[in-house]
């Protein structure tokens, strides 16, 4: 072939080539349009149906909706009357069930009140009391089962009421109450609901202070106290008697210490105490109730400056008329010496009251004897005596306790006539005998050396004591021939109204003083007139009375 054939074969085979590009490029070009056309149908559709889907999907949802409000509007009403009935529920058993406002009253040591509000006047109520805490729901549980909650617990059915007095309580004891709700029905109990637990402390017996404790007897080394003893009228829960005792207690350097305690008495006896020493002494009033001691509060505190013993053997004794002699033993002073071993000091001092338990009055102090006189007292007179004892230990004053009260009464006057004594105004009486009348001065005497005192009434009221002890040791005369003498006084122990008249005259002499003879030689009451300190007075022998001015008895013969 030759080559130009062969170059425009080659031409054919490209333009052949070249067609058939152009013709699958135009195919293809026509099948992208159609599938472009195709693409954008399929959209088309898509979104249609898409479309078609949303409005099926909203008239499914209002469909839905509707089924849905109309399911609320069904529920909605149940909901509600659910609500209410669990708030009611919860309202009944946790409040409107529930007793509250709860108000407890002690009104005695074994009783006490209680009362609650309620608003359900259905409710019953039944108290449940211990003396220790309990669990409320464990015991609502028992009582819903009948089950016996055992003998720490006391029940009482208090049925409607909302109120109660609880009795037979211990005194001064804690209890714990709760108070629980029951529904009733043919006899029988639905337990509800309880109260909130409650305390009650039942009052203890209240013991009045003990207020008049007193020391009644002190001396070196010992004192008895004394007080009221605390009474009550109230029993205990099993009626017994309450017992009731006291304790003693004593404050040495501002400590309280038990002296002794369960004293039945109201007083005690403390021995072996220091002499001359400060005490101080408190007691307690204590009831055993219900088991338990209850106790007063301590009484004001008592001192008690340990003294001398009190004198013993106090003695009284009439000394004719007008005159009581009170006598006592002597202190010993062996019992205390001052710390350089010398004698302690002691006097005595004695008061006389005219009754045993009235106002005493100090007769005399400073007093070295064993005895005391109480003159110018009248005839037929009782009085009452005691005796206090003073030292001085070492530059230090002390007092005893009184001693016992001793009481005595004058004698009474006897009054009588005299006889024909053939004296002399401002003399003895003379006798034919100088021997009785030796005899009779002799004793005067001896008197008128005893005789002391400041003033002349002292000394002549002495003097007229002595006379007429002697007049009342001897017998009352008025025969014979010595009755209306001194002797017949002082020897012979005989005589009258004249004898003692004329006795006291010849003492009277012997003293230095001068007299008169009133009624001498009367059947009258005859006695001295004589001059006293400056005045004119009197001096019975009989009665061993003595005074200024007229005698007693002057009026009597006017």
């Amino acid at each position: 072939m030759k080559s130009d054939d062969l170059k425009e074969a080659d031409k054919k085979k490209i333009n052949n080539s070249a067609e058939k590009k152009k013709k699958v490029k135009k195919e293809k070009n026509l099948n992208t349009g159609k599938v472009k056309e195709e693409k954008l149908n399929t959209s088309e559709v898509k979104e249609g149906k898409e479309e078609q889907i949303k409005t099926e999907e909203k008239e499914q949802k209002k469909k839905n909706s509707g089924k849905k409000k109309k399911l609320l509007f069904i529920l909605l009403p149940i909901l509600l009357i659910i609500v209410i009935g669990a708030i009611t529920t919860y309202l009944y058993f946790n409040y409107y069930s529930v007793p509250n406002n709860i108000v407890i009253e002690n009104t005695n040591f074994h009783n006490a009140h209680l009362s609650w509000n309620i608003l359900d006047k259905k409710q019953r109520f039944v108290i449940v009391i211990s003396k220790k805490k309990f669990d409320k729901k464990e015991v609502l549980d028992n009582l819903k089962k009948n089950v016996s909650l055992g003998d720490d617990f006391k029940l009482i059915d208090n049925k409607n009421s909302k109120d109660i007095k609880l009795v037979d309580m211990l005194s001064n004891t804690d209890y714990y109450a709760v108070i629980f709700t029951y529904l009733e029905n043919k006899d029988k109990k639905f337990y509800t609901n309880y109260s909130k637990m409650v305390s009650i402390h039942t009052l203890p017996l209240n013991i009045d202070k003990i207020t008049d404790l007193e020391a009644m007897e002190v001396n070196d080394t010992t004192v008895k106290l004394k007080w009221s003893k605390w009474e009550t009228d109230k029993k205990n829960l099993d009626n017994s008697d309450i017992k009731i005792t006291y304790t003693l207690f004593s404050y040495e350097e501002g400590t309280p210490k038990i002296v002794k305690s369960e004293i039945e008495d109201g007083e005690i006896v403390i021995e072996d105490l220091k002499p001359f020493s400060k005490y101080y002494y408190t007691v307690t009033a204590n009831a055993m109730v219900d088991g338990k001691i209850v106790s007063s509060l301590e009484s004001n505190k008592l001192e008690v400056i340990t003294k001398l013993e009190a004198l013993s053997d106090i003695t009284a004794k009439a000394n004719g008329t007008s005159a009581i002699t009170i006598s006592w033993d002597a202190y010993d002073k062996i019992k205390l010496k001052n710390e350089d071993g010398s004698d302690i000091s002691i006097a005595y001092s004695v008061f006389g009251s005219d009754s045993e338990n009235g106002e005493y009055s100090k007769l005399g102090e400073g007093i070295q004897e064993n005895s005391f006189t109480e003159n110018n007292l009248t005839d037929n007179k009782t009085r009452y005596y005691y005796v206090v004892v003073s030292i001085l230990l070492d530059e230090v004053s002390y007092d005893s306790v009184r001693s016992e009260i001793a009481s005595a009464t004058t004698d009474k006057i006897y009054y009588s006539g005299g006889g024909s004594s053939g004296g002399s105004s401002g003399g003895s009486s003379s006798s034919s005998n100088n021997s009785k009348e030796a005899q009779a001065r002799a004793i005067a005497r001896q008197i008128a050396s005893s005789i002391t005192g400041n003033t002349d009434l002292e000394k002549v009221t002495q003097a007229a004591i002595a006379v007429s002890e002697y007049y009342y040791r001897g017998v009352h005369k008025e025969t014979g021939d010595d009755y209306y003498t001194a002797y017949g006084v002082f020897i012979k122990g005989e005589s009258s109204c004249a004898g003692t008249t004329r006795a006291l005259g010849m003492v009277l002499e012997e003293m230095g003083y001068t007299w008169t003879h009133a009624n001498e030689n009367q059947w009258k009451h005859q006695w001295v007139i004589i001059y006293m300190d400056g005045q004119l007075g009197y001096a019975d022998g009989q009665v061993g009375l003595a005074g200024y001015g007229e005698h007693p008895m002057a009026h009597y013969y006017d």
